[in-house]
């Protein structure tokens, strides 16, 4: 329970860092939708992949 609690407060501080950079965006404007899931991928020699590394 404390990580889903964690992840909505993040996502609430998110969203107040945004709205400054989004003024016209309103929270009616925003739609309820499933979580994402992210992975993270581990080389073989043990280093994490970039996000957008390139394969």
């Amino acid at each position: 329970m404390k990580e889903e609690m964690d992840e909505y407060l993040r996502s609430f501080a998110i969203r107040n860092l945004l709205m400054p950079l989004t003024p016209e965006i309103k929270v009616d404007d925003l739609i309820p939708a499933p979580a994402c899931v992210r992975t993270q991928t581990i080389k073989d020699d043990g280093n994490m992949m970039g996000v957008f590394t390139e394969l």
